[in-house]
């Protein structure tokens, strides 16, 4: 959903490796607020800005670790159900379930702390939410 809490960090440095991805990583020190993150420069992105990455990121690294925790009481009644992963973006992502790559548009092969997308989307597309299924990936979800 959109405006649940999340937490992000612009890393000066591959310190945290993939660690950053799992589900017990302690993010505590990170920059909190709620979805959706990233930075203001085009106006049309403004009004979805809440927790304002720009001061951190802005001709600093093209990369963004954000953590968006959500909980599911009963992941065994997921069985037959699909999972989307909805996101809007510009210009690139990857997603981690619990430590795990579930989905990517527009990243590198080889992912390093300051990776940049590897191609620019228009504006107005990351306006919009696009879907990745991600089904394949529900046994990853944990029993809380």
């Amino acid at each position: 959903d959109e405006g649940v809490p999340a937490t992000a960090l612009v890393p000066s440095d591959d310190s945290l490796g993939q660690d950053w991805t799992a589900i017990e990583f302690n993010d505590d020190s990170w920059t909190s607020g709620i979805t959706g993150v990233g930075l203001g420069l085009q106006p049309s992105f403004r009004p979805l800005i809440s927790l304002d990455i720009e001061s951190a990121m802005y001709q600093v690294n093209g990369s963004a670790y954000i953590r968006v925790p959500f909980e599911v009481a009963d992941p065994s009644s997921l069985a037959l159900a699909k999972l989307f992963l909805r996101m809007k973006y510009e210009d690139g992502y990857v997603a981690y379930l619990n430590g795990t790559e579930v989905a990517r548009r527009n990243a590198p092969d080889k992912l390093a702390w300051d990776s940049n997308a590897t191609r620019l989307r228009i504006d107005n597309a990351a306006l919009r939410f696009e879907d990745a299924e991600i089904s394949e990936f529900i046994h990853l979800l944990q029993l809380i």
